[in-house]
């Protein structure tokens, strides 16, 4: 398409498109062509907008009419900068109602269940975070008992980093989980991994060996890894 465009005189040539949602990809290939590009407004041209009967063929024709007596309602042609300046923008602001809609969710459950907040301006402020960082590092302690994959992490992190890391990191995991199960409206499917972790340390005496680290026994393809 692009060597079609170029085969035209860029000082002889002009091109009109009405701004639809996907003219950006065209603005971009004719710039590239080095061909003037105008940009029509779709709620002035009132000859496209009120015809009873729109085509293609007949809109195009029609807009190379307008173009050819210079009555072109033109639209901003913006800049491609511009232009992802502005989607950049629009994507943050779509973010942001989500973000939205997902905290007036969470406030309805709790007033649902009846469950009391902190008194705090913004659930989800600093205080809010802090509250609810305390509130999952809580759960996680119950949580690697009901959930094998939960307490998998929880004995990967503690072997190397300590109890208090570990239950933290679960914490976290259960945060993705809640977020996985409000975002997707689905329930929490457990996943089911084989642990063996009562052989980790198992003393060797034979031959005055030591016990075995965590990845002599894989070498030894005695455990497998539940974690990824």
């Amino acid at each position: 398409m692009l060597n079609y465009f170029k085969s035209f005189n860029p000082h002889q040539t002009k091109v009109v498109s009405e701004a639809t949602g996907n003219w950006y990809w065209l603005a971009d290939l004719l710039e590239s062509a080095n061909l003037t590009h105008i940009l029509a407004h779709s709620y002035k041209t009132r000859i496209i907008a009120e015809s009873k009967i729109k085509t293609d063929s007949i809109s195009s024709f029609t807009l190379a009419q307008l173009l050819r007596a210079g009555l072109i309602p033109q639209s901003y042609l913006a800049s491609k900068k511009t232009r992802s300046l502005r989607e950049l923008l629009r994507y943050r602001i779509s973010l942001v109602k989500v973000r939205s809609s997902l905290k007036c969710r969470i406030h309805s459950i709790l007033d649902r269940e009846g469950i009391d907040t902190p008194k705090l301006s913004d659930l989800f402020g600093r205080k809010g975070n802090k509250c609810l960082r305390w509130a999952l590092t809580e759960a996680s302690q119950k949580a690697i008992i009901k959930d094998s994959y939960l307490k998998a992490i929880y004995d990967k992190i503690s072997y190397k980093k300590g109890k208090q890391k570990a239950k933290v990191a679960v914490a976290n995991k259960l945060a993705h989980i809640i977020w996985g199960v409000l975002k997707y409206k689905q329930p929490y499917r457990p996943k089911k991994r084989l642990i063996m972790y009562s052989c980790l340390r198992q003393p060797m005496i034979l031959l005055g060996q030591k016990s075995p680290t965590m990845c002599e026994w894989e070498a030894q393809g005695r455990i497998n890894r539940p974690w990824p």
